[in-house]
């Protein structure tokens, strides 16, 4: 299936509102290449070691090591927007005048390179929606806290983006309910950029859309059947509530202490060289992981699904370029698609 234009390509999905359709999100999308050190500041423990790893010369090598166990996506965020993410996951924090994507204190490359990657989506489709879900940025590494973290990303997302920016509207709850996707991108391809921030501090018609549209719990587990059972457990609960976010089933396995020390233990064993480690830990740490979580999707869905359960508003997903979460989306939202 032709995934970069779906949206345009799947008849009646651009008639549906934000809370009736079905959309796929790149989890961390900027974590693809999460080779560029730490980040400064992230955490007072982490100040002594990477000023040490940075004289020794070996943040670079920290950061591929690491990778291992924090690269979410296979391809870069142009990759996963013509592999039909519509969601894309942004960690953000700034390292002296730049801003930079991150994964946890593992830093990733620039905001800018990510914004420009977008930009070049919307100038290659006709109308395709793209959101960018701020959802982690962290304040404390920003000059002027949170409303110098919102300017900044305001103005790059304003001098980039143009007239493909969708302002903030004045009732966002009601745009997520009464406009349709068609309506928000009005004839082109068009952008939401929404930050997890304090409602006072953006106001109608600005540049970014306060809150974060998306949210739904981790399961924050290495065992699948782990992940099945509470996922399923917050699907159910969220069904029962009415709320103005959009709801996201977050199917990701997500490495803990025990599972990377056992595979770096594994990997030490099994090959004689540090090259080979390297390898064997990028197909043996998350990864692998997300292989396990992706192959059990289908039987959640169908679980999902024979409950009668309606609520899921976004598919989150790691390595969304080995799914075929397109597909799924289009399942969940009864539509079909004419590639």
């Amino acid at each position: 299936m032709q995934t970069d234009n779906w949206m345009h390509d799947t008849q009646g999905v651009l008639n549906l509102t934000l809370d009736k359709a079905v959309l796929p999100q790149s989890h961390d999308c900027g974590s693809y290449a999460p080779d560029y050190g730490l980040v400064p500041n992230f955490d007072s423990t982490f100040n002594n070691l990477i000023e040490l790893l940075d004289n020794l010369g070996c943040l670079d090598f920290l950061g591929t090591f690491v990778g291992c166990f924090t690269k979410t996506q296979k391809g870069n965020i142009l990759d996963q927007l013509n592999s039909g993410a519509r969601i894309l996951d942004f960690r953000v924090c700034s390292v002296g005048d730049a801003l930079y994507m991150h994964h946890g204190p593992i830093l990733c490359e620039t905001l800018e390179c990510a914004f420009t990657q977008v930009q070049k989506f919307l100038a290659q489709t006709t109308q395709e929606l793209i959101i960018i879900d701020v959802g982690h940025y962290d304040i404390e590494t920003f000059p002027g806290g949170e409303s110098g973290a919102i300017r900044k990303i305001s103005t790059l997302a304003e001098s980039l983006f143009d007239d493909q920016l969708i302002r903030f509207p004045t009732d966002p709850s009601s745009t997520k309910a009464n406009s349709s996707l068609g309506d928000l991108i009005q004839g082109k391809s068009g952008v939401i950029v929404a930050v997890d921030c304090k409602k006072n501090l953006i106001s109608s018609g600005a540049p970014i859309w306060a809150n974060k549209l998306y949210r739904g719990p981790y399961a924050d587990t290495v065992k699948i059947s782990k992940l099945v059972q509470k996922e399923l457990d917050y699907v159910k609960h969220d069904s029962k509530i009415s709320q103005n976010s959009l709801f996201q089933l977050q199917w990701i396995l997500t490495p803990n202490t025990e599972f990377i020390l056992q595979t770096i233990l594994d990997a030490i064993q099994s090959e004689s060289n540090l090259p080979d480690i390297l390898v064997y830990l990028n197909k043996n740490g998350l990864r692998k992981l997300a292989q396990e979580a992706n192959a059990h999707l289908d039987t959640f869905l169908a679980e999902y699904k024979s409950l009668g359960l309606t609520n899921i508003r976004s598919l989150r997903l790691d390595y969304i370029e080995d799914t075929d979460a397109v597909e799924k989306c289009i399942g969940l939202m009864g539509l079909t698609n004419s590639n």
